[in-house]
């Protein structure tokens, strides 16, 4: 399905369709440059578009993400597909009346002086937020590895949309304006005016960065408002009920809950912070070659032999664990504990002298996550079997999840689940139209 040229919130996403050229040689220009940019690449009923538009978004584009050549070729046959998509919208919305006027320009205009107000507010709270005295160190962060492994602080699992976000979402790119770097020390809690004025300036560095004019920006943007101002016509009769609301926001209190790392990613955040335990746990480990012949019989889907091989060799250890665990209910101290008996390398490691800090999708072993989520602050676990051999797990700090009430989210939910409707109202007839069209590419002479 083709993607639209959707207009972000802060109308920041200037139209770019990706792409990476190399006209690089050793000095020598063997084609005339004038004649090749107006090269005829492709026709839509009998409108040309020119290899131009394809080089200058080539332009704009590698400004912004940078280039990588392997991908050149592929990447300009998805600019000019994307050029004859709009092409193909905007003779549909020139016939329906929505022509680019002074009208859109001054919107386009507008909303560009919204969003540095914006920019500016941003950099203003963020400066009243480092002029804040720091508050004391806590809890390390959480590590990625198992328990029994030396953690891997810097791992982190690759986050992907979640499975009921709504289609249309656009991330923010990465080349957007976001100001020059901050200087180090506690800043100056400016006048709202200079705050404005850094955003201005940041506005223009960037577009110097990207090689667009201030001009140029927000034609684009108009054109965008054109746009959108006739998929809203013709979508103005979607609908969302109050039904459908509802099961969007009891699907994802499950989702952000069990997937919290993944929960920015949902259209509506409903989490606002999820639950998390930081633990010591102490480790009667089983011999290296046991875990080992354990993982190995799991990676080759045999597991009911490695839970075979597992609850036989956890015997071997029962003894010392059921020692270390009445030491525990004794009243013994904790930290003392995992210091003289646990084998797990993490436990000794100076970055978590302060224990384990995970989430409900953290990447511990299964076992261990769900014991942990279990207990609350200041309790400790019976013995907790893995594949690694006995935990016992004591929770030093426990926070659990912070909910939105659904009054309160849902009209964000309602517009989110209509926007998502209006996207696939929207693709579906762009489908219809460029089937209908006369088109005709030239990608050779890209």
């Amino acid at each position: 399905m083709r993607t639209l040229y959707n207009i972000m919130k802060r109308l920041i996403s200037v139209l770019l369709i990706g792409s990476t050229l190399v006209l690089a040689g050793c000095g020598i220009i063997t084609l005339n440059e004038e004649k090749d940019r107006n090269l005829v690449v492709a026709e839509v009923n009998g409108e040309k578009i020119l290899k131009a538009a394809v080089l200058d978004e080539y332009k704009l584009y590698t400004a912004m993400y940078g280039e990588d050549r392997d991908y050149a070729k592929e990447i300009k046959k998805q600019i000019l597909e994307q050029l004859v998509d709009r092409a193909v919208i905007m003779q549909k919305a020139k016939a329906a009346g929505f022509e680019l006027n002074d009208e859109y320009r001054k919107k386009a205009e507008e909303e560009l002086e919204d969003y540095l107000k914006e920019d500016a507010e941003r950099r203003k709270e963020e400066d009243i937020e480092k002029a804040k005295p720091s508050p004391s160190p806590s809890a390390s962060p959480a590590p990625t590895g198992t328990p029994g492994e030396t953690a891997d602080p810097t791992a982190s699992p690759s986050p992907s949309p979640a499975p009921t976000e709504t289609p249309a979402a656009t991330a923010e790119p990465t080349g957007t304006p976001t100001g020059s770097p901050e200087p180090t020390g506690t800043p100056r809690v400016k006048t709202d005016e200079e705050y404005l004025e850094d955003a201005r300036k940041a506005f223009e560095d960037w577009l110097k960065r990207v090689g667009l004019t201030k001009e140029e920006y927000l034609e684009r943007i108009a054109e965008d408002l054109v746009v959108k101002a006739y998929f809203d016509e013709l979508t103005k009769d979607l609908k969302v009920e109050d039904k459908e609301v509802k099961e969007y926001y009891d699907e994802q209190v499950e989702f952000q809950t069990k997937y919290p790392s993944y929960r920015a990613y949902s259209s509506v955040l409903i989490v606002k912070e999820p639950a998390m335990r930081r633990v010591k746990h102490i480790l009667i480990k089983l011999p290296d070659e046991v875990t080992d012949k354990i993982a190995d019989l799991r990676n080759g889907k045999k597991n009911d032999e490695a839970d075979k091989l597992r609850a036989e060799k956890l015997k071997d250890i029962k003894t010392k664990a059921d020692e270390v665990l009445a030491k525990v209910k004794a009243g013994d101290s904790f930290d003392i504990l995992v210091d003289k008996h646990g084998e797990d390398p993490g436990m000794k490691d100076s970055r978590y002298k302060d224990g384990y800090t995970m989430y409900r999708d953290s990447s511990f072993v299964q076992e261990f996550l769900d014991a942990s989520f279990k207990l609350k602050k200041d309790e400790t676990s019976d013995l907790v079997a893995s594949d690694y051999g006995y935990h016992i797990i004591k929770v030093y700090e426990a926070k659990e999840d912070e909910i939105e009430k659904y009054e309160d989210v849902k009209d964000e939910i309602h517009d989110a689940l209509l926007e998502s409707k209006k996207n696939k109202k929207s693709n579906e007839l762009l489908d219809e139209w460029v089937k209908a069209s006369n088109i005709k590419k030239y990608e050779s002479r890209l």
